[in-house]
């Protein structure tokens, strides 16, 4: 989900908890650029928030990565998942592992594939899914 979803905080929660219920895990996309509100996201039944790619493409900007860093620190000491999005580069990556962020995708890894590409690359990383760690 993005974070406008977040406009209508009341019906979005209640349509995560059933989601939920499901067993449908939930993530918010695009985390830190649009209406996300740290009072709400902790009352929110999310697993994990994904970075937004902006934070990562200004990576070495002393101020992004100081967000970046308390966007990383927020997820984890609320026990989500954290991801980060669009990394590019190497660089990128062992920024990214130095703070903290555990898991990541771009094209570092991939870009998009089909549906067959994807199962041949998810065998190929076996059941740990170890590709998919940044450390």
């Amino acid at each position: 989900m993005t974070e406008s979803i977040m406009q209508n905080v009341k019906e979005s929660t209640d349509v995560l908890r059933a989601l939920r219920r499901m067993g449908i895990s939930i993530s918010i996309d695009d985390f830190g650029t649009g209406y996300s509100s740290l009072f709400i996201i902790p009352k929110l039944p999310i697993d994990t928030i994904k970075i937004d790619k902006s934070f990562i493409d200004d990576i070495d900007d002393r101020v992004q990565l100081s967000m970046l860093k308390t966007i990383i620190d927020l997820g984890l000491s609320l026990n989500l998942g954290v991801v980060a999005e669009g990394i590019e580069s190497e660089h990128q990556r062992q920024v990214l592992v130095a703070h903290g962020c555990p898991v990541g995708q771009g094209y570092l890894y991939s870009r998009p594939v089909s549906p067959e590409a994807f199962e041949e690359m998810l065998s190929a990383a076996g059941e740990s899914g170890t590709a998919l760690l940044l450390g």
